[in-house]
């Protein structure tokens, strides 16, 4: 599954992924586990076999927002921190059991110095890094939260099943309260 989502990206030779095979490493998280807290420095690129985790904002006062939920064949990457070797200003939690393929970020970077496909790999990453957060951004500034959840809905099919209310609406930026009247709403239109 490594693999495939790789080769979804780039062209990979055979002598590329014997060379990824030496630097890879298995992690297991249990539901409420970190895979980085706020603070510290990202060290590691992870890919998700099972499980699913999320990305989190909290404030001094409790109060979570999610930046971004990644589920299995996703990514976990903290491009700023391992770009500019800053801490993180979210943490990482795993929201049921994991199970991941972790790669030091001064690996991945070796493997890009070393070759031109794991250079554009690393390159496309940051694109998508980047069209990904334009996209959201713009998402949540010129929609009303019922489109946003309507959205989310489109786009994370299959997490709306596995995340509670309280974790979608600190994603979409409203109340567990305002979802649920967002949802009710929907049902009745549907009648």
């Amino acid at each position: 599954s490594l693999r495939r989502a790789f080769s979804q990206r780039v062209r990979l030779s055979t002598d590329d992924w014997e060379m990824l095979r030496h630097h890879c490493g298995y992690l297991r998280l249990t539901r409420g586990a970190h895979f980085i807290h706020r603070g510290e420095v990202a060290k590691y690129v992870a890919f998700v076999t099972h499980g699913m985790l999320r990305f989190y904002y909290a404030t001094t006062e409790g109060k979570t927002f999610n930046k971004e939920f990644v589920s299995e064949g996703d990514f976990v990457l903290s491009l700023s921190s391992h770009v500019t070797g800053e801490p993180v200003k979210y943490s990482i939690e795993a929201l049921e059991d994991c199970r991941l393929i972790t790669l030091r970020y001064d690996r991945l970077k070796y493997l890009a110095e070393t070759s031109s496909d794991w250079q554009a790999l690393l390159l496309r990453w940051t694109e998508q890094a980047f069209i990904k957060k334009d996209e959201k951004e713009a998402y949540f500034l010129l929609n009303t939260p019922r489109q946003r959840y309507q959205r989310f809905c489109i786009d994370f099919p299959k997490l709306e099943q596995r995340l509670t209310d309280y974790h979608i609406a600190a994603y979409l930026g409203i109340t567990p309260v305002s979802l649920s009247r967002i949802k009710r709403s929907l049902i009745e239109a549907r009648r």
